[in-house]
């Protein structure tokens, strides 16, 4: 759907709070892969009257088993994004110890999750056209890490 000019395939997400319990029915797209990380957003985001699209991003990482949740918030316009809450799970759900994260909209750098977001949302860039929706938390885990696994055994040149 173009909207202003852009492509914005978040504009029918959902945004939900940052608890696996809370992501129930996750349609969770390819962001970000490389062989130390690798972050889904998921496909249900909101778009809020200060302009800014919230949506739920999963991030494994290869030295954990686990995962984290997190809200984030993007604003297309200003090309800021905010993380609005944060928490850390083990592979089976249990709730991690997880530090506090400073919820301040901040200008998106370069290299970062935040750039691959503005590539997806703001510019309807799809990195990863040929992936297919993940629906569960566990797959997400097993495809993360299958991924990583690849670029590690493969790495780009």
């Amino acid at each position: 759907m173009r909207m202003g000019g852009k492509i914005l395939i978040a504009a029918a997400l959902l945004a939900l709070p940052a608890h696996a319990a809370d992501l129930n029915e996750p349609s969770l797209a390819l962001i970000n892969a490389s062989a130390t990380r690798v972050d889904f957003a998921d496909q249900h985001a909101h778009l809020a009257k200060s302009g800014f699209v919230n949506f739920n991003i999963v991030t494994v990482l290869a030295d954990s088993d686990g995962y984290a949740l997190s809200q984030v918030s993007l604003n297309c316009s200003s090309k800021q994004i905010a993380t609005l809450s944060n928490a850390n799970y083990s592979a089976k759900g249990a709730v991690l110890p997880t530090p506090a994260v400073d919820v301040a909209p901040q200008p998106i750098a370069a290299g970062t999750l935040g750039q691959a977001l503005q590539t997806v949302v703001c510019n309807g860039a799809d990195p990863y056209p040929r992936a297919k929706p993940i629906t569960s938390i566990p797959a997400a885990l097993t495809k993360a890490h299958d991924l990583m696994a690849a670029l590690k055994a493969n790495p780009a040149k």
